[in-house]
């Protein structure tokens, strides 16, 4: 069945299959189409943009995700976490004669929010999403690691500057879609790599340099086969602790990736029945993006260890029957919750841990059977909630996501900014808010770096930086300056949040076109867009051809 969007006004197609959960989780079918339902999800999750503010309760100056001119209370996580307030607090009786929507956004206005998202780390004082980190700065999605910064979705790593979507590797720096991978620089989709620079796609590597689609090789640069003499004496000539070299090779690599390098199709590992892009261990997974060891799933992105979820976003870990979900690790049978861990039964929640059994509720923790953070016996409940049910079907805001209004973020503080730009009118058009950034370009003149990492000393440290392309200005850390000086790669130009912009360029939509392959003409699905200048094959002939 074809629909049409009520925001792009493009049409969309809801499937049998669509269909046949939304009757299971008793939802109706959705007004939006795939793409905006996620950027209205996107909208609701600020990783990156960190202010100096003072928590509400104690009047200590902390990091937070929201800034200081937020509408609502903030508390520091060791004082939000603990039993000095009592979110029940906050409850209030369920008004029928105004949307539940209205009242929903009474209750955040009052409920204390979480300034960061950390468990367990050390001096990691600017990270958010962490959990058991040592040594962090300015990282997201980061868990059981040490010495990193700058980087997102790392899992047990060690010294990792500019990364994204690494796990289980040591010593990498600008890197992204890799696993177990020791003293490289450069990669791309590459697993299980040693002493390597510059590769895509290449698997179970050793000393190769600027190379892609290799398996199991040694001593190749360009894809061309040396001897360990011949190779060692390549390398000596090419100095990537110097900026200027670096910067000239890593334009050199994007060429020739361009020009030669081939790409499958889907990238679809150890998984069947699927479709999407970089999917691993999965079955039945379709439609979706950066997903692993998940089963029955579709429209989810950045998800992992799901079972029968539709619409959900950055949610994982034992997750079952979610909907139009915002990371809720850990939790089943839920609609419309955002950051609830460890729920079960919930809708329509917000930062609840622990608890089953909740509508429209912000902050609880070990609670069931409440309303708008009110309790209520177990029948009152079951009553109540039926009631309003009905009433949110009645003024279709039953089986949506929070509407824009209710992100407590600017949409230029969320990752939807990443994924779907939009400029300041075109966001507030649909309802979000906007954040005004001081510019502060004129405000230093900026320090020089030198050309080479051997030249550079922890001076720089302390020394104020202008990016080479905002004109903003940044600072070298002593972490990072520690790990480039380990790897011998030279000191940055261009400030973190440019950097980000950059690595996030390399990834692909999220979203599927139709194409051909590039060798046997036949019709595929692709992350590549038709008109892409990268050479895409369907699976059988890159396989065919890489191995």
């Amino acid at each position: 069945m074809q629909k049409t969007c009520r925001w792009c006004q493009l049409g969309f197609e809801v499937t049998e299959e669509d269909r046949a959960f939304y009757a299971k989780q008793r939802v109706g079918e959705p007004s939006l189409c795939v793409e905006c339902r996620q950027q209205r999800r996107a909208a609701f999750r600020n990783e990156r943009k960190l202010h100096r503010r003072k928590c509400d309760r104690t009047g200590e100056s902390m990091i937070s995700i929201y800034a200081a001119e937020v509408p609502f209370k903030v508390y520091k996580p060791a004082v939000w976490w603990s039993d000095q307030w009592d979110p029940l607090d906050y409850g209030r009786d369920y008004d029928f004669s105004r949307t539940f929507f209205e009242q929903y956004r009474e209750l955040q206005a009052e409920v204390p929010r979480l300034a960061l998202y950390q468990k367990n780390v050390e001096n990691a004082e600017f990270t958010n999403h962490t959990m058991d980190l040592k040594n962090g700065y300015l990282c997201v999605d980061v868990g059981m690691s040490e010495d990193v910064c700058y980087s997102n979705w790392i899992m047990d790593c060690r010294d990792v500057v500019d990364c994204y979507q690494m796990e289980s590797s040591e010593l990498c720096y600008e890197s992204l879609y890799a696993v177990d991978n020791y003293n490289c620089v450069g990669l791309y989709l590459s697993d299980r790599n040693r002493d390597s620079a510059f590769l895509y796609d290449c698997n179970d590597c050793s000393d190769c340099y600027m190379s892609w689609n290799l398996r199991k090789k040694r001593f190749c640069i360009e894809n061309k086969q040396y001897s360990e003499e011949e190779y060692r004496a390549r390398m000596k000539e090419i100095d990537l602790g110097s900026y200027k070299v670096f910067e000239q090779e890593r334009l050199k690599f994007a060429q020739h990736l361009e020009r030669s390098g081939i790409r499958c199709d889907q990238h679809l590992v150890s998984s069947e029945d699927s479709a999407g892009d970089l999917i691993y261990q999965c079955k039945n997974v379709n439609e979706s993006f950066e997903v692993i060891n998940s089963q029955d799933c579709r429209y989810c992105y950045l998800t992992g260890y799901a079972v029968d979820c539709m619409d959900v976003f950055q949610s994982a870990i034992a997750c079952e029957r979610q909907y139009e979900c915002h990371g809720c690790n850990r939790s089943k049978f839920v609609t419309g919750c955002s950051i609830s861990y460890d729920c079960a039964e919930c809708y329509y929640c917000e930062m609840c841990h622990n608890s089953r059994d909740l509508l429209g509720c912000i902050g609880l923790r070990h609670k069931q059977y409440c309303i708008l953070n009110k309790q209520y016996s177990e029948s009152d409940y079951r009553e109540l909630a039926g009631k309003i049910f009905q009433q949110m079907k009645r003024d279709g805001e039953w089986g949506e996501f929070f509407p824009p209004e209710l992100s407590p973020f600017a949409y230029n503080e969320t990752v939807a900014m990443d994924y779907y730009p939009l400029s300041r009118v075109e966001a507030e058009a649909r309802g979000w808010k906007w954040r005004a950034e001081d510019d502060v370009r004129e405000a230093v003149a900026g320090a020089e770096i030198p050309d080479h990492i051997d030249d550079c000393d922890q001076s720089l440290c302390s020394k104020v930086m202008v990016c080479a392309v905002t004109g903003r200005p940044f600072k070298i850390t002593e972490l990072e300056f520690k790990i480039c000086k380990k790897m011998a790669v030279p000191l940055p130009r261009k400030c973190p949040d440019q950097r980000y912009r950059e690595r996030m360029a390399l990834r692909n939509p999220w979203k599927l076109f139709e194409r051909k392959c590039g060798k046997c003409a036949a019709e595929v699905r692709s992350s590549f867009a038709k008109n892409a200048p990268q050479t895409v094959y369907c699976e059988q002939c890159y396989l065919a051809e890489v191995y």
